[in-house]
């Protein structure tokens, strides 16, 4: 199912989602391929926050489309019935929001069709699907979130290979080291190891195919010495799990 959503700001703990796009697709898991496109389902509902009017401008939508409006849970909820894998173009931001808009949901496994893919090994050098799209000649114009998720299924449908690696990366574990505690006189060697810093949740993190790589950064970091002591740990996640903190929070 592939998911899209737009909230208030970037917060899930301090905004809220007021629009919500959900496309219910068949592939093949052998085959690495869409099958076909079955369901769309859409909604909108009141954050009872302010939303920018040129934020809902680019959806389609008038400043009166929010009033009194609700997602329908039981839609949502029917639509994913059977654990399916979901699916977003910057998941990192859109799971936080829906898992606590729909907690009863929270246990599902997600997959990032931004960095679940190498869009560049593709020969893209984009982060948008319409950029994306745009780069292999096709124009994507309007449609609000139900736009964008079409773009995106098309996009996997014409680019096989990008839904294969959307599909590894879901079936993966991966290994995150995550530091934290007084890093600022250490923050340059963090960053000449690959972490980067999560100015949120103020740590900072890296993301590990393997474990033992996990392992030896941890050890290198854990010998730094700071301002104070650091808390060094690894955070072993999959599909089921990634992508759930708040990290923009």
């Amino acid at each position: 199912v592939l998911v899209a959503l737009a909230a208030t700001g970037p917060g899930p703990t301090r905004d809220a989602p007021f629009a919500l796009a959900m496309l219910r697709c068949s592939y093949a898991l052998g085959a690495r391929r869409l099958l076909s496109l079955d369901e769309l389902l859409e909604g909108t509902e009141d954050p009872r926050l302010p939303v920018p009017a040129a934020t809902l401008q680019d959806l389609g939508l008038g400043p009166e489309a929010l009033q009194g409006q609700a997602f329908n849970d039981q839609a949502v909820s029917r639509m994913l019935s059977g654990k399916p894998l979901l699916v977003a173009h910057r998941a990192t931001r859109v799971r936080p929001f829906f898992d606590r808009r729909f907690p009863l949901l929270a246990s599902l496994p997600w997959a990032d069709s931004l960095s679940g893919v190498r869009w560049r090994a593709l020969g893209l050098d984009a982060t948008r699907v319409d950029h994306l799209l745009l780069q292999r000649g096709y124009f994507l114009r309007g449609g609000g979130l139900a736009g964008q998720l079409l773009g995106l299924a098309f996009l996997l449908e014409i680019e096989p290979r990008a839904l294969d690696m959307l599909i590894c990366s879901a079936l993966r574990t991966d290994h995150e080291v995550v530091v934290e505690g007084n890093t600022y006189q250490v923050r340059e060697q963090l960053k000449a190891w690959g972490l980067r810093f999560r100015g949120g949740s103020r740590l900072w993190s890296a993301l590990l195919p393997d474990r033992q790589g996990a392992e030896v950064l941890a050890g290198k970091v854990s010998r730094l010495r700071g301002q104070g002591p650091l808390t060094v740990r690894i955070i072993d996640s999959t599909a089921q799990t990634r992508f759930k903190d708040t990290q923009n929070d």
